[in-house]
Order: structure tokens, then C-alpha cells, then sequence
């Protein structure tokens, strides 16, 4: 069993901050090219920094290799189906089978803890519920995990140890609530340059359109839409900066000698080289034709976005009562020797 990971360092809350106050003058600003720029130039390093970030405070050392495989496999799927939808199978089946998935990965996530009892009954029926309720408005499904993913580090800050957590829950209440309302309701319409949410670089007014419907309702008004796309660009600048340059300061990471032939590859300096020549190789792609560079990166970055929901609900099952993990005893982290 590799050496459990020393506690979370303390969390600061000056810099969420400042990265929040120069990311709204970002946003407003260039609503669409702050989202367009930002996933060229670090949609790859914050995948990679947000899957080394959960194997190392959740997986390395907690969670033995077979049950991360069997509750990540759902989720590996969903990069096939993601691929084939509408070349092989049609989009509306492909976005019902991701829903299934994911909901089934929620579901062995709480079987493997070997906890027979009520609250897994209810979890259980919650589960299916919604798991019942996202497959048929699988819209409003995908819709609402679109932006949910750019608020998931809130969980994360939350779960870091913090000498003065009210400082933390206001300043994230600021940026992660109070900022986006005001930006939504209209508060800040004054300083938004409206003509910016439409085009920008690689990105046409069509194909403007085309992207607001992954993050707009069918009902949205123009001035709605374009409220909506620099709600959605400031949120995925504070996703990237927490992720890339926050979380990385304030955490203890595994090491290959813990996390074994995974971490070696994925989450050391050859993990960094990857990042970056696959960011300078896919530029031109993004630059030449976006929206279908951007679906290719939509199914292989589907990982990263998903897997942290089973994930964080074995690590709540787990946490909060004295459950075992319904696997082999021997823990081994990612070990794959």
C-alpha cells in the first residue's frame, strides 16, 4: 500500500480574488474569446492538472486499482460514444447512453462500499431517479453539466483544510455566485461588450451560434445569450486558474513511487511535455476549423469532466461511515505491476 499523502496545505483566499476581479474585466470585455483562447491555450494542461489532482487526494493509496477501474469504465465509454455520435450512431442515442453511463458509474461507485443499509437504498433510488429524469430531458442534463463543471472546484476548495473557512466560503460565494448573478441579471450590462459574445478568431457568428446552444436554453433572448456566454467565459477562467495555478500551490501531489507506472507517465514532467506538445500541435486544428476540433476534444476531455462525480460520491460514502471498500483487501492505489 503506497504511503498515505500528507494533509492538504491551508488554503489563501487573496488570489481567488484577484483572479476573479481580472477575470471579469477579462470576460466583459472579450466574452467569447476569453472562452475560445482559454480552451486552446490550457484546455489540455487543466485536464491534465485536474485528473492528477483527484488520483492524488482521492484514489492513490484510498482506492485499490480494480474498483477505480470498474467505477471509471462507464466514464471511458463515454469517449467511444462521444466519437461515434453521428457518424455510427445518432446524437440523440449517443446522449442517452453518456446519461446511462454516468449515472451507472454513481451507481457501482456505491455499491463498492460495503455498506448495506438504508442511506445505500436511498442513494441508490436518488440515483435512479435522476438517472431516470436526465435520460429523458437529456438537454437540460447536459445543458446544466456544462456549467455545473465550471463550479466543481468549489467542492474541492471546500474539502482542503482552512485555518478561516468563512474567508473561503465568501470568497467563493463571491466569485461562484454573486459575480455570475450580477452578470445574468443584468447588473453588469453596462460594461459588457455585447458584440464581442457573437465572434471572435476562429469563430464566426454561425458558429457563434452553433456554441451558444451548448450553453443557452432554446428560450434564451439574444441579450440573455450574450449575458450567458460571459457568465460561462468568467466562470471557465476561474475553473482554469484554480485548477492550473491554485490547487497545484496549495496541494501535496503523489509521487510515482506512490501512485506507481500511472503517475510516473501521466502526472510527472513527461506528463507536462504531453500537455504542452499536444496544445502546440492542436492550435492550427482549433484555428482552422474550431467547432470540430473542439467536438474531439469535447469526447477525449469527457474523462476529466466526469469522473470526479463517482469518484467524489465514494470518497462522501466512505468518509462518513465506518464502510469498507466491497473489493480486494490489498489497496494499490493505480498500481499496475
Amino acid at each position: 500500500m503506497p504511503a498515505a499523502l500528507p494533509p492538504s496545505l491551508s488554503l489563501v483566499t487573496w488570489p481567488l480574488l484577484a483572479a476573479a476581479l481580472i477575470g471579469l474585466i477579462v470576460a466583459v470585455n472579450l466574452p467569447l474569446g476569453t472562452t475560445v483562447y482559454g480552451l486552446i491555450l490550457f484546455g489540455i494542461f487543466h485536464n491534465l492538472f485536474e485528473l492528477r489532482y483527484v488520483a492524488s487526494r482521492f484514489v492513490v493509496g484510498k482506492i485499490n486499482a480494480k474498483t477505480a477501474w470498474i467505477v471509471s469504465s462507464p466514464i471511458l465509454t463515454v469517449i467511444g460514444v462521444r466519437l461515434l455520435a453521428g457518424d455510427v450512431i445518432s446524437v440523440e442515442l449517443a446522449r442517452r447512453t453518456e446519461v446511462v453511463l454516468l449515472y451507472g458509474a454513481l451507481m457501482f461507485a456505491t455499491l463498492l462500499v460495503d455498506e448495506r443499509g438504508v442511506r445505500r437504498s436511498v442513494v441508490l433510488s436518488a440515483i435512479g431517479a435522476a438517472g431516470a429524469l436526465s435520460t429523458w430531458w437529456y438537454s437540460v442534463h447536459f445543458l446544466m453539466l456544462t456549467h455545473l463543471h465550471n463550479l466543481i472546484p468549489i467542492v474541492f476548495l471546500m474539502l482542503h483544510r482552512s485555518e478561516k473557512p468563512t474567508r473561503l466560503v465568501v470568497t467563493c460565494l463571491f466569485w461562484g455566485v454573486f459575480i455570475p448573478a450580477a452578470l445574468l441579471s443584468g447588473a453588469l450590462d453596462g460594461i459588457i461588450v455585447f458584440e464581442a459574445t457573437q465572434s471572435v478568431g476562429p469563430i464566426d457568428m454561425s458558429a457563434g451560434a452553433r456554441m451558444k446552444t451548448m450553453w443557452a436554453p432554446d428560450w434564451a433572448n439574444p441579450i440573455l445569450d450574450a449575458r450567458i456566454v460571459t457568465t460561462f467565459s468568467f466562470l471557465q477562467w476561474m475553473h482554469y486558474f484554480i485548477w492550473i495555478f491554485y490547487l497545484p500551490r496549495f496541494t501535496v501531489f503523489a509521487s510515482p513511487k506512490q501512485g506507481g507506472v500511472l503517475c510516473s507517465v501521466l502526472f510527472g514532467w513527461s506528463g507536462l511535455l504531453l500537455a504542452a506538445t499536444l496544445t502546440v500541435a492542436m492550435v492550427p486544428l482549433y484555428l482552422s476549423d474550431y467547432l470540430t476540433t473542439l467536438s474531439v476534444y469535447g469526447a477525449l476531455a469527457s474523462f476529466h469532466a466526469l469522473i470526479e462525480f463517482p469518484i467524489l460520491l465514494f470518497f462522501v460514502l466512505t468518509t462518513t461511515s465506518n464502510s469498507t471498500v466491497n473489493a480486494p483487501k490489498q489497496q494499490s492505489g493505480f498500481r499496475t505491476d
